[in-house]
């Protein structure tokens, strides 16, 4: 872990709001810190493309991939200590890859790897549910994968374990249940594809004349990036203890 940055480090002046956040989610070691810094960059990023544009631009798809590999492996203690902020680091980069740019980004510093091997070592569930949201954000649809097949291309999504992160996503998160997500579903029955069934929904893809899309929908809610917590505040002792003052709120009444 670096120490934390000089005093003569200026934040970045384009945006304030998604240079601060990106800043602190880089230098910053305190867990709740970090946490609260990519859940800001997440609701920045949340259906907005400008935004989602800056972010990528100022480095925050390379600052959440190293709060990643910085907090997200390791021994129990330190991983548990560090969940909450990895967890939102993942939430983030998934919503900064619902941007086609974005994934380029992505792709030229190889951070699917990164993201499938936390996913298949990290025990804590908030942090395999930030995870799969980003093998989802980048998984290309059935389509995509025939073409690449076929032109024997290797793309990404098949030179890593990323079906069995989703797979144990999929088995961890939900189990046999029916409440898995349309978007974890559907991303984990096309990397689930073989040769022959992508084939056939490409053939069924052209019988319809329509090209199947990938995902680019918000995988969270507005009110997901906020968080109400119930305060505890004492009265005041002067207000509380004088008779005049309750004299008057009794006459006030």
């Amino acid at each position: 872990i670096p120490p934390p940055p000089p005093p003569h480090i200026i934040i970045p002046k384009k945006s304030r709001s998604v240079g601060l956040a990106i800043h602190i989610s880089r230098y910053s070691t305190e867990p709740a810190v970090i946490l609260v810094a990519c859940r800001l960059l997440c609701a920045l990023s949340f259906s907005s493309f400008v935004n989602k544009t800056q972010l990528g631009e100022l480095g925050a798809i390379e600052v959440t991939l190293e709060v990643f590999r910085r907090y997200g492996f390791g021994d129990v203690r330190h991983s548990t200590r560090y969940q909450g902020a990895v967890a939102w680091a993942c939430k983030a980069l998934a919503s900064i890859l619902l941007h086609k740019g974005n994934q380029t980004l992505f792709r030229d510093c190889f951070g699917i790897s990164t993201v499938v091997d936390l996913l298949l070592e990290t025990e804590h569930i908030e942090v395999i549910h930030g995870a799969a949201m980003i093998l989802a954000a980048v998984c290309p649809p059935a389509e995509e994968r025939f073409d690449a097949k076929d032109e024997g291309r290797m793309i990404q999504v098949e030179q890593v374990r990323t079906f069995d992160g989703l797979n144990r996503a999929k088995n961890v998160l939900f189990g046999h249940t029916d409440d898995c997500p349309e978007w974890l579903q559907n991303s984990w029955e096309v990397m689930g594809l073989d040769d022959e069934q992508l084939q056939n929904a490409k053939k069924e893809a052209e019988k319809k004349n329509e090209r199947m899309e990938a995902l680019l929908k918000e995988f969270l809610s507005r009110l997901d990036m906020f968080e109400e917590k119930e305060t505890e505040v004492l009265p005041d002792q002067v207000a509380s203890s004088s008779d005049e003052l309750k004299n008057l709120l009794y006459r006030a009444y």
